[in-house]
């Protein structure tokens, strides 16, 4: 769990099957293809703006540095502002099919990712969590 707070993607227990670590780089590759985001438009919501073309994201005109896992949370959010995504459609869209633990990874990079873009983490007024429905990101 340390390695995941700290912003690895995955992580493999020994003894593993070289078929399994190859399903996981596997998983990682396909992973890295889903956020295409040539030509998308840049998102703005108060004072955090989303450059999709550079990957890359400011609050109060300073860039704030995201791992990929944050960053593609923060792109699957904003690609459906103020629209409620479910949990287990960020799951699938960042790990994919199968992965174990991807529930806890899951709250555990929305956690970091709000450390990072809400004035009062505890309080958040960008990224809203709705019990049972999902994440929606606050466009305002």
């Amino acid at each position: 769990m340390r390695g995941l707070e700290l912003g690895a993607d995955d992580y493999i227990v020994k003894p593993f099957s070289h078929l399994e670590l190859l399903a996981r780089v596997k998983a990682v590759l396909r992973r890295s293809g889903l956020v295409a985001t040539e030509g998308a438009e840049p998102f703005s919501s108060g004072d955090l703006r989303i450059d999709f073309a550079q990957r890359k994201m400011s609050l109060h005109d300073k860039e704030v540095k995201l791992t990929p896992i944050e960053y593609q949370l923060l792109y699957h959010l904003a690609r459906s502002a103020d629209q409620f995504v479910s949990s287990s459609t960020l799951v699938y869209k960042i790990w994919g099919e199968d992965y174990p633990g991807a529930a806890e990874s899951l709250k555990v990079h929305m956690r970091h990712l709000r450390e990072k873009i809400e004035e009062d983490p505890a309080n958040p007024k960008l990224i809203l969590t709705e019990h049972g429905k999902g994440y929606r990101l606050a466009k305002s």
